[in-house]
């Protein structure tokens, strides 16, 4: 295990006994994990890192009594707006979007990603510390901006009829190319026309896709026609 991997280990137990702590009160905690309530309160408080034997115990017993995926699935849905949008997690609950970024930098970390292509907005909460982790480059769209010498394309927010403005997004042509391998990273794919519109410019640039990050889905179906289309697989938390 690397020294950024066993920090992480350690940092990934930390805020699943932060969120636990929530729920549960000092003694019970001491009584499920025959942990001392001091050390906890160090572990919880910051002030001391567990060993790594002890953050695999904790992170473990954590997940046996605590659904994780539910957690985040509702304070997706609520919060600061009154749809699933990612800025419902991060404004309330920073240690589940740390577990978040934890989870894909360990699924990600052994593969040969050269950047992490995103777009403006919720998604670059998760893709930046993602990038930062994994040592990776960020590039990351604009919506319905014009920039000179980008790509340019087209999406509808809805899977609705077009509405009456033209909906876009625009990379720079010097952001990727054809040496590139590139992960995706977006915060919900719901209608999937975001995610789809990335992958159609990283197909211009010659980009070769080497999978796709988000937090939650909003329909299996959507994800199925990803991964038929365009021979990629889509990784996801939960499903809202």
């Amino acid at each position: 295990m690397s020294s950024i991997d066993d920090m992480l280990l350690r940092l990934e137990a930390i805020s699943l006994l932060r969120r636990l702590k929530k729920y549960y009160k000092y003694r019970e905690l001491r009584n499920y994990f025959g942990l001392d309530i001091p050390l906890l309160s160090k572990y919880v408080r910051g002030r001391l890192l567990p060993g790594k034997r002890r953050a695999e115990e904790i992170i473990q017993k954590t997940l046996e009594i605590f659904n994780i995926e539910n957690e985040i699935k509702k304070y997706i849905n609520q919060g600061v707006y009154n749809y699933p949008e990612l800025m419902n997690l991060s404004a309330f609950s920073s240690d589940i979007l740390f577990y978040i970024i934890i989870r894909a930098y360990n699924l990600y970390k052994k593969s040969n990603i050269t950047k992490i292509l995103s777009v403006e907005g919720g998604s670059l909460l998760i893709a930046s510390p993602i990038a930062m982790l994994l040592d990776k480059g960020l590039v990351y769209a604009l919506k319905d901006r014009y920039i000179k010498n980008a790509v340019i394309e087209p999406y509808s927010p809805t899977n609705r009829i077009q509405t009456r403005y033209m909906k876009f997004i625009a990379l720079p042509k010097n952001a990727l190319n054809s040496e590139d391998k590139v992960l995706i990273i977006d915060d919900i794919i719901g209608s999937g026309t975001t995610v789809i519109a990335l992958l159609n410019i990283a197909r211009k640039l010659a980009s070769e896709i080497v999978g796709i990050f988000c937090v939650g889905i909003s329909s299996k179906k959507i994800v199925n026609y990803i991964e038929e289309n365009y021979r990629v697989k889509v990784s996801y938390l939960i499903e809202i």
